[in-house]
């Protein structure tokens, strides 16, 4: 389910929060490259112009605090991306990229930020990963148009997320993915056929599940993590009633005040992942390189 984020309602939440605006600071210098080129994928994505102030406006709206931000998007790996969404342009086969999300618990945040989204299997022994949950619609990378219903697999779950089900952490703030993702031409899948898809369906490029909500990438080239944002929730229900489509231009000037607090991370010490990236963050590759890589993002979502 859907829902219009310029609702009526969301007047009242902006005026709670309007009186703990605080001084803005100035961004880390070094991260300032990072936030270039996670801007330029965002509004060079399927819905040009989005912003993270339009992701933090619609989380708002929907009472989710997003109470901090970081930059994890690896050099090496936006290349292989690029080099992917380039090879399917020259194919003329479907190369766009749609910003989603991932949640998922803290203590695989680091390896995802290491190695990037890896293939669920089976056997943890031929991947080194094992999905926690099933593969209800494929084995394949799961992520969603909406942080919302993201956010419930940052949690842990006693007997699987459902309706009945019991989280066990239900004050945790939970770690979501902003990721940008390749979806191509993706096949709906069937509710009769739950649990029974065991590869990508020929002649598709995802998987999108009957509600949706989830989308499942095949291929970890076609899916990098940009961004992780902690959310906590500000209401007692397990999960969202609604989610909210994502509208670029929807963040008003609450919410670029809101975002610039979140970027304004002068102390190094308020990042907690950055050894994971392995030297390869934007600013280390220099502003010569940086400009290169911004340019052919936007060259790339300009055709």
């Amino acid at each position: 389910m859907t829902d219009d984020p310029k609702a009526s309602h969301s007047s009242a939440a902006e005026s709670a929060d309007t009186s703990q605006e605080v001084a803005i600071e100035l961004p880390s210098r070094n991260h300032l490259a990072d936030w270039d080129i996670i801007t330029a994928m965002m509004k060079t994505s399927r819905l040009p112009g989005l912003d993270l102030k339009d992701i933090i406006h619609i989380l708002y709206l929907q009472e989710a605090h997003v109470k901090h931000i970081e930059p994890v998007v690896r050099t090496d790996l936006l290349e292989l991306f690029l080099n992917t969404a380039t090879q399917l342009r020259q194919e003329e086969r479907d190369w766009r990229w749609d910003i989603a999300f991932h949640g998922t618990l803290r203590e695989n945040i680091p390896s995802i930020i290491e190695h990037g989204f890896k293939l669920p299997s089976r056997d943890a022994s031929i991947s080194g990963h094992r999905s926690r949950f099933l593969v209800n619609w494929g084995p394949g990378i799961y992520c969603s148009s909406y942080a919302t219903y993201s956010y419930s697999y940052g949690h842990n779950w006693e007997n699987g997320i459902h309706r009945d089900g019991v989280m066990l952490d239900p004050e945790a703030t939970v770690g979501i993915f902003i990721c940008a993702v390749i979806r191509g031409i993706p096949y709906t899948c069937a509710q009769r056929s739950c649990r029974r898809y065991s590869q990508l369906v020929p002649n598709y490029d995802s998987h999108v599940n009957p509600s949706l909500h989830e989308w499942i990438i095949f291929d970890e080239k076609r899916i990098i993590p940009l961004c992780i944002m902690w959310v906590k929730k500000r209401i007692d229900d397990v999960f969202f009633s609604n989610h909210y489509d994502l509208q670029p231009f929807c963040g008003n000037s609450v919410s670029v005040t809101r975002t610039k607090k979140l970027l304004a991370a002068s102390e190094e010490s308020k990042y907690t992942y950055q050894r994971y990236r392995k030297k390869r963050t934007c600013f280390q590759d220099g502003a010569e390189a940086n400009s290169e890589m911004t340019e052919r993002i936007r060259q790339l979502g300009s055709r």
